[in-house]
C-alpha cells in the first residue's frame, strides 16, 4: 500500500492508497484513525484528488467522531459530567445521593443513585457495571430471540457475555454464541448484525461465499453497518 498525503485548505491527511481491479473508489477510516483509499488501477492523481475533495466533509466528520469517542474512552472515574455510550447514543453521567441504589436513564442522562459519597469511584463503578451487565443480558437475549424468530431457526443457541479484545462475537460448535459486552454501546441494529453474523455460522463455519450470501440475505447492506461499528467503536 502506497502512503500519501492529501491537502485540502489548511488540513493535511495521511492515507494509504491501494489500487485494484475495481470500478469505483472506496474510502475507509479505521478505528486507529488511519485512512485507506481503494482506487481503480487506471485512476489518475487528479481523479484521486477530485474524489478526496468530494469526500472531505465525510472524512472530517468520521475523524472528528472517532476522536470524540476515543476521548470518551479514557479511564472513567464514574463521577458526574463524564460521557458514556449506551445503545448507540452518548449520555452524560450524573451521580446523586439516594438510599435506593441503582441506575436510571433519561434523555441524554444516565444517573447513578448511591448511598455513599458522590465521588466514590469504586462504588459508583460497581453500581454501573452491575446495571450494564444486566442490560447486556436482557438486550442481547431479546435481539437473539427476535433474530431466531425472523430467520425461522429451530435451534436456540446458548448466549454468553464474554469480554473479547478483538472480536464482537463468536460462535462455538456446541451452539453457543458469545457476545462482547462492549457491544451494548452500539445501536440495536448493530447488535442485530453481530448476532446475525454468528447465527450464520450455525450453517456455514467458514467465511466463504455461501456464508456472506446468507448474511446479505438476512442483513442487506451489512458492510456499511460493519464499517460504522469498526470506525466508531472498534
Amino acid at each position: 500500500m502506497e502512503q500519501r498525503k492529501f491537502r485540502y485548505g489548511k488540513r493535511t491527511y495521511d492515507y494509504g492508497l491501494e489500487r485494484s481491479k475495481r470500478k469505483t473508489f472506496s474510502l475507509v477510516v479505521f478505528s486507529n484513525m488511519k485512512v485507506s483509499l481503494r482506487a481503480p488501477l487506471d485512476a489518475s492523481d487528479s481523479d484521486i484528488d477530485s474524489f478526496l475533495i468530494k469526500k472531505w466533509t465525510w472524512l472530517e466528520n468520521q475523524l472528528s467522531e472517532l476522536s470524540r469517542y476515543k476521548k470518551n474512552q479514557i479511564t472513567k472515574s464514574y463521577v458526574s459530567g463524564e460521557n458514556f455510550y449506551y445503545l448507540g447514543r452518548q449520555y452524560m453521567l450524573r451521580v446523586e445521593k439516594n438510599p435506593a441504589e441503582g441506575i436510571s436513564v433519561s434523555p441524554g442522562i444516565i444517573t447513578i443513585k448511591t448511598r455513599l459519597g458522590l465521588r466514590n469511584s469504586d462504588h459508583n463503578k460497581a453500581i454501573y457495571e452491575k446495571w450494564y451487565l444486566e442490560k447486556c443480558e436482557s438486550v442481547f437475549k431479546k435481539e437473539l430471540i427476535s433474530a431466531i424468530h425472523d430467520y425461522g431457526i429451530d435451534i436456540i443457541p446458548k448466549l454468553k457475555i464474554r469480554e473479547m479484545k478483538t472480536r464482537w462475537g463468536s460462535y462455538q460448535k456446541d451452539n453457543t454464541i458469545n457476545l462482547n459486552p462492549k457491544l451494548l454501546q452500539t445501536s440495536k441494529m448493530t447488535i442485530r448484525y453481530v448476532i446475525t453474523h454468528e447465527l450464520c455460522h450455525m450453517k456455514y463455519g467458514k467465511h466463504d461465499k455461501d456464508f456472506f450470501t446468507l448474511l446479505e440475505s438476512r442483513i442487506p447492506g451489512w458492510k456499511k453497518i460493519k464499517d460504522e461499528l469498526e470506525i466508531r467503536f472498534g
